[in-house]
């Protein structure tokens, strides 16, 4: 089994309820194939995956949207709507909440003895077989956008690895229902590293 572009392992599975099945696959944690000291320095400094996190979804005008009731919206509109996500630091620094490469429980214990990740693109390091050496990287973010009625101008937006640095936000507009009543929106936060979370949003479409 061949790692995908990140250096990841990924375990295939399926799942089964009933008559039901679906397949899947989950990251695994594997050293890389390479020589001892480059494996070493590897196991140092890597560290697990934190999914990313929707910090926050507003409108144009900057305004929040509800999680917990409904949101307004008109039929036929075009609603603008940015996903967020955390700033995830560039180097590692003790104290700073996350456990990043180059701190373990020994150097710096406040922040390694229960590990955090950051909740955006975060900082990691890869084994490049091409140069035969641990490399540094950063994560890509993608946003994927569904709604129960209407429509989005795009299916997926977000930032790729070459242009995820100091980005936070991505921005899609949904072509909301011609007719009134109740709809749904769900945002689906993926990182290059194969994690995800995902919020939904109600909304009441009015004249």
């Amino acid at each position: 089994m061949d790692p995908d572009v990140t250096g990841g392992f990924y375990q295939p599975f399926v799942a089964r309820l009933g008559a039901s099945a679906a397949a899947g696959s989950i990251r695994i944690d594997c050293d890389p194939n390479s020589g001892r000291d480059e494996s070493i320095q590897y196991r140092k400094q890597y560290r697990s995956n934190e999914n990313p996190v929707l910090s926050r979804v507003t409108r144009a005008t900057d305004e929040p949207l509800a999680e917990t009731d409904d949101n307004s919206a008109r039929a036929g509109q075009r609603l603008e709507l940015t996903a967020a996500w955390d700033s995830c630091p560039a180097t590692s620094s003790c104290g700073d909440g996350y456990c990043t490469a180059g701190e373990d429980q020994a150097s710096c214990a406040e922040d390694c003895t229960t590990p955090r990740g950051c909740a955006g693109a975060e900082h990691y390091v890869w084994y490049d077989p091409e140069q035969q050496a641990v490399r540094p990287r950063l994560e890509g973010i993608t946003v994927a956008w569904y709604t129960s009625r209407g429509r989005f101008e795009n299916e997926q937006t977000g930032v790729s690895e070459a242009e995820a640095a100091g980005a936070t936000q991505t921005t899609n507009t949904w072509l909301t229902p011609s007719e009134t009543g109740p709809a749904t929106v769900w945002l689906v936060i993926r990182d290059t590293r194969g994690g995800q979370s995902w919020k939904t949003f109600h909304f009441e479409v009015s004249p």
